[in-house]
């Protein structure tokens, strides 16, 4: 049964000085509507087709808030607190709905949506800016500046759009907007300030190595901006063993191809991330006070752990492997496979680091053993190149938890560096590598 999304609107006049209600039974409240997203339709989608179908506007949504509990039917019903920009002057509520000054009014909401509907009324009342770590595209006008650049660098390379430009994704960590055009269309991505290197380093490594990524069409490094050809996926595609192994013999070519060039990735803001420090990091993530949502195991478990990956980390390193750009999150998800071969996208975790530490992230997709003993071959056969491999082929364990290790560190420091009220949307991966590096601990 696919979830339902609880809608609650929060829009406010173009003054700021009023927001939208409607009268419930219990007084003012925010317009509610219920609404399914359709298969594969993310939220803010589905949310989109609310708004142009229930209120007929087309305002840019600066945040889909979303909070889940389960009915006791068992379906899935999820509140959503979606905050829309200004509305635009002169625009007048169609009817059942009304504008109240912001100053008057509590409207009702559900529990779960209340402290994130304070934060933002509270804005609106006191014309405080919004906290440091809000993301960019969540702030009013911001959507007309990215859409204006998308359009005129998609002019500038002669596809201009041919239909709206649509936000397909927008959460903590990135904004997904997508504009037809008359070559098969374009994909525009915003990373919030951590991944400000993705654009950069995507253009670089279309450059060293053709075929790996989309073709890039233009990058704003200082807003964190990448613009991307849009990939036609296989109409028949291969195999997903067949083409996860092509992708991890992909990846490692990309990774050959940049050998030697790990200053210019660090210029690019690229950052290191060596096995040496890969205990310090966890002990520093897993230490931070107060604790890190999903960090759940008492002192003397996160100590056992810190100390095996100490141990198991320098065991690794020196086996000898150079490090690599790696891709960080390399997984089924972050694959495009296309008549031509795989592509991979997403290259927003990219760090330099040992490049088995790729392994955790997908291996989430790949849950069946004899799948894995054959990709975790194929992907030691790609890499032999580097280095002697032949004493890691029974150590496929060991890498799978440092692997964890490595993502625990990667989930931590996202969550830091998210505004707190999306916390919910990472800080279920600290907690599942973390417990996955758990379970491969023994003691």
């Amino acid at each position: 049964m696919p979830p339902r999304l609880q809608t609650h609107l929060l829009a406010s006049a173009a003054d700021l000085r009023a927001v939208l209600v409607e009268d419930g039974a219990d007084g003012p409240r925010l317009p509610e509507r219920t609404l399914i997203p359709a298969p594969g339709e993310t939220a803010i989608v589905a949310v989109s087709r609310l708004l142009r179908a229930d209120f007929e506007v087309s305002w840019p949504v600066l945040e889909t808030h979303l909070r889940e509990d389960r009915a006791a039917d068992g379906e899935v019903v999820i509140d959503a607190l979606v905050v829309c920009e200004p509305a635009p002057a002169g625009w007048a509520p169609p009817a059942g709905v009304r504008w109240q000054p912001s100053a008057e009014v509590a409207p009702a909401a559900p529990v779960s949506l209340r402290p994130r509907l304070d934060t933002w009324l509270g804005e609106l009342r006191t014309g405080a800016d919004p906290p440091a770590l809000r993301p960019r595209w969540s702030r009013p006008g911001w959507h007309a500046r990215a859409t204006a650049w998308m359009s005129a660098q998609l002019e500038r390379a002669g596809t201009p759009p041919v239909g709206p430009i649509e936000v397909r994704r927008l959460w903590g960590l990135s904004a997904l907007l997508y504009a037809p055009t008359r070559s098969g269309g374009a994909w525009f991505k915003a990373v919030f300030p951590p991944f400000a290197h993705e654009p950069a380093v995507t253009q670089l490594l279309e450059s060293a190595a053709p075929g790996t990524v989309p073709r890039v069409l233009a990058i704003e490094p200082d807003e964190g901006w990448l613009l991307l050809e849009h990939v036609a996926r296989a109409e028949q595609p291969s195999t997903d063993e067949d083409a996860l192994e092509r992708s991890i013999r992909l990846l490692v070519k990309a990774q050959r191809s940049l050998m030697g060039r790990e200053p210019e990735l660090v210029g690019l803001g690229c950052p290191r991330r060596p096995l040496s420090s890969l205990a310090a990091e966890v002990a520093r993530v897993t230490g931070m006070s107060p604790p890190l949502p999903g960090v759940n195991l008492p002192a003397e478990g996160l100590a056992l752990l810190v100390g095996w990956v100490r141990e198991r980390a320098a065991w690794l390193a020196g086996v000898g492997l150079p490090d690599v750009v790696i891709h960080g999150d390399f997984h089924t998800g972050n694959l495009i496979v296309t008549d031509t071969g795989p592509v991979i996208i997403d290259w927003s975790d990219t760090a330099i680091a040992h490049p088995l530490l790729d392994l955790a992230a997908l291996w989430e997709a790949v849950p069946d053993p004899a799948q894995r003993a054959g990709h975790w071959s194929a992907w030691l056969d790609a890499l032999a190149p580097l280095g002697d491999v032949e004493s890691l082929r029974g150590e496929l364990a060991t890498i799978e938890a440092l692997g964890a290790a490595y993502q625990v560190v990667t989930y931590a420091d996202i969550v830091r560096n998210l505004e707190p009220a999306n916390h919910y949307q990472c800080s279920d991966g600290v907690e599942h590598f973390l417990d996955l590096l758990a379970s491969y601990v023994p003691g």
